[in-house]
């Protein structure tokens, strides 16, 4: 655990009863606003390094140095961005945090193919969206239809990337993808294309939903009571829209076709009430149809 000062404790608690800009985010409605830390134990999460030069242990030692040189976080996009190795200090959002902030600096060339394939999409006002850089979109659309190509494929893989739809196949470090569909983000007006996280504790799947912690960039904590986040006084959390957001470690749930082991819906969080499903397909069909969102999702492995 790091050790803080008196100072910095005090400057943290100033920090969290600041405001911030608004702006639409991936953000489960049930867990709240104004969040403030919880007195409860402090989540710590496992960053020991991964040992070898691999792309997939260099990702995850990369993830592992952001935690442990933090002191300040927060959700933020483009224009407000700050990636600040020397102080400790990131701010974006969560494919910002993915691409920039860790593949950018540790494996240049996985970033550049990315890069690559960017290409525009629908804007949710029905105009396009010209991306300068890659949006949880971008990452989707490419491993899904560039890699696997196929809805039918289980795994494939090119000369940097190793793309998978099953849960099982899951590690500490892959990447989990969930993409928003167009239709259902124009319907809504939603400019959001969906979140990028990263899996961290994959646990047993229990009949047919599976708990992962992740780590990602939020725009508020997953499951208020194990989330760094929320949990935590250090590093300090800055507020967005009302919560604690940024980088963070914190508890979501999957639901699993257990024929196919292919995620279909998650929770933001374990006590949401409310699941972020397909709105075709294998999904579990939500009354409220703000929920009923979902492209798909998908895993992949920096090789």
């Amino acid at each position: 655990m790091k050790k803080i000062s008196f100072n910095l404790i005090l400057m943290s608690l100033l920090i969290f009863f600041s405001a911030s800009c608004t702006k639409e985010k991936p953000v489960d409605p049930n867990n709240g606003t104004n969040d403030t830390l919880i007195t409860h134990s402090e989540v710590i999460p496992n960053t020991d390094s991964i040992v070898g030069s691999s792309p997939s242990a260099l990702f995850i030692n990369r993830a592992n140095f952001i935690w442990n040189n933090m002191s300040l976080t927060k959700y933020a996009f483009s224009n407000e961005k700050v990636i600040d190795d020397k102080n400790g200090i990131y701010k974006y959002d969560c494919s910002g945090y993915i691409g920039a902030i860790i593949i950018s600096k540790v494996l240049l060339s996985h970033y550049n193919d990315l890069k690559r394939h960017i290409k525009d999409i629908p804007d949710s006002d029905g105009g396009t969206m010209v991306l300068s850089r890659p949006l949880v979109a971008t990452f989707y659309d490419y491993f899904h239809d560039s890699i696997l190509i196929n809805n039918e494929t289980i795994v494939a893989e090119n000369q940097y990337w190793k793309v998978f739809t099953t849960i099982d196949s899951l590690q500490k470090g892959d990447l989990i993808i969930a993409r928003y569909n167009d239709e259902w983000r124009q319907a809504a007006e939603n400019s959001t294309t969906g979140h990028i996280m990263i899996a961290w504790e994959i646990g047993a799947l229990n009949n047919n939903e599976v708990e992962i912690q992740v780590m990602d960039a939020a725009a508020s904590a997953h499951t208020r009571t194990e989330d760094t986040r929320t949990m935590n006084p250090y590093p300090v959390a800055e507020i967005y829209n009302g919560n604690n957001s940024g980088i963070g470690f914190g508890r979501m749930k999957y639901l699993v076709n257990t024929d196919n082991n292919r995620p279909y819906a998650y929770k933001w969080s374990l006590d949401s009430k409310y699941w972020y499903n397909l709105v075709e397909g294998d999904n579990y069909t939500e009354t409220n149809d703000s929920y009923n969102r979902l492209e798909g999702i998908i895993f992949a492995r920096p090789i």
